[in-house]
């Protein structure tokens, strides 16, 4: 069995390196990723894994024009046209969408229509396309399925990419053709596959859940809230909501924090511009250190080493975040809006607080202080929950084993 692995390696799945060290029972593991030429990711460099295409792009517009119009007057593509109008979801937005994703999707099939005929991979072969979100990977397979008889479609489903409510116009495309044809969605949290269930069911999709994981830490011994330090980490953009730990954290004026972020803006510029804007106005009682973007072993090195005190996310939509997982690796409490499937992860009152999404700036001005002024034996016992937690549910070791096992197990006979 061989697995063909389509991911758009971003900063959101720095993960797939810890998973990628359970590949070794595939016969061969081959990377295609979505990115264009002056892109450089080394980050999957494990030995059993072969650089299919590091780079997937358009060689120039008419190249581009040419797989838009090969998707647009398909069979799929006209269908999925119709469905727009039917649904009265067309708009010039959810156009562009559905006009960028028959291109690009046509063209990541004939990539590798081209990569396999030169790697020799024969028609008959056990194939698993595997994409690592619910995107172009899964009709990029559907089409070559058509050839490579003896093939599945899998996908994960994290946030974005598996909730329509949460894109524009409340549109994602392609959606009847892959629930209809995919062998198997893995999603990340229960939330995930509730929603599918409720909204999906009368495409019988076959759904399994896999959560994510990370790898032990170690128990922080030095997790306190004296002094009190916060952790965010996440790419700098709007979703992520830092402004609003931005702007509460301006109104503290008689508690000493400090506030160190992990992650950078570089999709989102000005959003980072706008958030040092309003650091530069906080009080001389909050401090605030902006590491940029490192690696999983730097952030676990920090984690399980230095004087930390809350783990805080704001964000206005997750899948299941696997930063919060990392914290509570360590035994950090979390302070989390209760979006997606953050509460598999954080129990209220147990290991943490989850505020409303739409929380008000007193609110988590409050929840903050809370933690700053619990006493210790209530704050170390949220800390050993968080570990313990962690323990039980969010392994990378067991999940991904099991994960690559249930694949392994696809039946090719049927």
């Amino acid at each position: 069995m061989k697995l063909i692995l389509i991911s758009e390696l971003m900063q959101d799945e720095i993960y797939l390196e810890e998973e990628s060290k359970n590949y070794d029972s595939f016969d061969e593991v081959i990377l295609f990723t979505l990115k264009t030429p002056n892109y450089k990711n080394d980050r999957l460099d494990n030995e059993n894994i072969k650089k299919g295409e590091i780079d997937i792009s358009y060689k120039n517009i008419f190249d581009r024009m040419y797989y838009l119009f090969r998707g647009l007057f398909s069979k799929k593509g006209i269908e999925e046209l119709s469905y727009l109008f039917k649904s009265k979801k067309f708009s010039k937005e959810s156009l562009k969408k559905y006009l960028l994703f028959t291109a690009k999707s046509e063209l990541l099939t004939s990539t590798l229509e081209k990569k396999f005929s030169k790697m020799n991979i024969k028609e008959d072969e056990n194939l698993v396309f595997y994409s690592y979100r619910l995107g172009v990977g899964v009709t990029a397979g559907l089409n070559l399925k058509k050839t490579y008889k003896n093939s599945k479609i899998i996908s994960r489903c994290h946030g974005q990419d598996l909730f329509a409510f949460r894109n524009k116009d409340n549109y994602l495309p392609y959606r009847k053709l892959i629930y209809t044809n995919i062998d198997r969605l893995y999603c990340i949290s229960n939330d995930g596959m509730k929603y599918i269930e409720n909204e999906y069911k009368e495409y019988n999709v076959d759904t399994k859940l896999a959560y994510l994981g990370t790898n032990e830490i170690g128990y922080n011994e030095n997790i306190s809230n004296k002094p009190f330090v916060i952790v965010t980490t996440s790419r700098i953009s709007p979703i992520k909501r830092l402004h609003l730990l931005a702007e509460a954290l301006k109104e503290i004026k008689d508690y000493n924090i400090k506030w160190v972020h992990f992650g950078d803006g570089e999709l989102s510029k000005q959003y980072y511009e706008n958030i040092k804007n309003i650091c530069a106005e906080f009080p001389k009682n909050i401090d605030v250190e902006f590491k940029g973007f490192v690696n999983s072993e730097s952030l676990a090195n920090y984690y399980k080493s230095e004087m930390i005190s809350l783990f805080i996310n704001v964000s206005e939509s997750e899948g299941l975040p696997v930063s919060i997982m990392e914290a509570c690796a360590a035994g950090l409490p979390i302070l989390a809006t209760d979006v997606g499937g953050t509460k598999e992860i954080v129990e209220d009152g147990i290991n943490g607080v989850l505020l409303n999404k739409d929380f008000t700036k007193r609110e988590l001005i409050s929840k903050i202080l809370e933690f700053y002024n619990m006493d210790s034996i209530a704050f170390k016992k949220m800390s050993a929950n968080s570990n313990k937690i962690w323990k039980e549910k969010f392994s990378s070791k067991r999940n991904y084993q099991e994960f690559v096992k249930d694949i392994k197990n696809m039946n090719f006979d049927n």
